[in-house]
C-alpha cells in the first residue's frame, strides 16, 4: 500500500517539476517519501509481530 502511493506522488511531483521547473525540489520531495515509506513497512512489521 505504502509504495503504491509513494509512486502515485512521484510521479504528481515530476510532473509538477516539469512544468514549473523547481530544480532539485523534486528530489527532496522523493527522499522524503522513501522515509515515509520506510517509516510505514518498519509500522506493518511490528503490527504484524
Amino acid at each position: 500500500m505504502g509504495r503504491k502511493i509513494k509512486d502515485q506522488l512521484t510521479a504528481l511531483i515530476e510532473e509538477y517539476e516539469e512544468e514549473e521547473t523547481h530544480i532539485g525540489k523534486a528530489d527532496e520531495r522523493i527522499e522524503a517519501l522513501d522515509a515515509l515509506e520506510d517509516a510505514s513497512e518498519t509500522i506493518e512489521d511490528v503490527l504484524e509481530d
